[in-house]
């Protein structure tokens, strides 16, 4: 089974910013993908992980689109374990993460 990590984030730079290291974090420390569910304009980074991008509903808080995202995507993608993360949190313990895979 495939084991991915999502987040979600909006275009503002105090979490997008997270997006690269992280998954850089991820990628290569725990050879988990990760996956950012990003609800914006901004292109980021796909160099270590998946990007879907979403265009934000005007009549919706974008914090709120952002949040549920994590939630919303895994659906689309049955067979695949998800570990639901904030963006903004590095894992660190190789020998707690290293057990899921």
């Amino acid at each position: 089974m495939e084991v991915k990590v999502i987040h979600s984030c909006d275009d503002n730079p105090y979490y997008l910013d997270f997006w690269l290291p992280v998954s850089k974090t991820w990628k290569e420390k725990f050879n988990i993908t990760p996956v950012l569910i990003h609800v914006g304009e901004e292109n980021p980074s796909k160099e270590y992980g998946e990007v879907h991008t979403i265009p934000p509903d005007p009549n919706l808080p974008i914090h709120t689109q952002a949040q549920l995202a994590r939630l919303w995507y895994p659906m689309h993608e049955p067979d695949t374990l998800w570990i639901t993360s904030d963006i903004d949190m590095f894992p660190m313990s190789t020998g707690y993460w290293g057990n899921i895979v």
